[in-house]
């Protein structure tokens, strides 16, 4: 599964390094990567961070915590999740780890899954 970050508050390659160094993540089963919009602008970042989920339900854990606590990190008050077809989550940034569960259930019935940390 392939998910899409992104951020307002951090540009890719500080994306990764934050996702990678909070305490919940933990994970091997997600593999961070940069990928090069094909329609880039030039006004525009022309890279992307993609989240390769290899092991669903560990990885999305891992992911979505990590997420989290970024949005906290940036004083950001809510991450949406949403899916090619229109699909639409948001999560608030102080969202109880416990229900976590739910917001995978979801990811896991999206395609083209994007993730909108503010």
């Amino acid at each position: 599964m392939e998910i899409y970050l992104k951020s307002k508050n951090f540009d890719p390659d500080t994306l990764i390094d934050k996702l990678e160094n909070t305490p919940e993540w933990q994970s091997q089963h997600v593999q961070l990567i940069l990928r090069k919009k094909p329609e880039a602008f030039r006004f525009l970042d022309p890279t992307i961070v993609v989240a390769i989920v290899s092991a669903v339900s560990t990885g999305l854990t891992a992911l979505i915590t990590g997420v989290l606590a970024l949005a906290k990190e940036a004083k950001g008050q809510v991450v949406i999740i949403q899916g090619e077809k229109g699909q639409r989550v948001e999560i608030p940034a102080d969202y109880p780890i416990e229900k976590i569960k739910e917001v995978e259930e979801v990811l896991r019935e999206m395609k083209e899954v994007t993730i909108d940390i503010f």
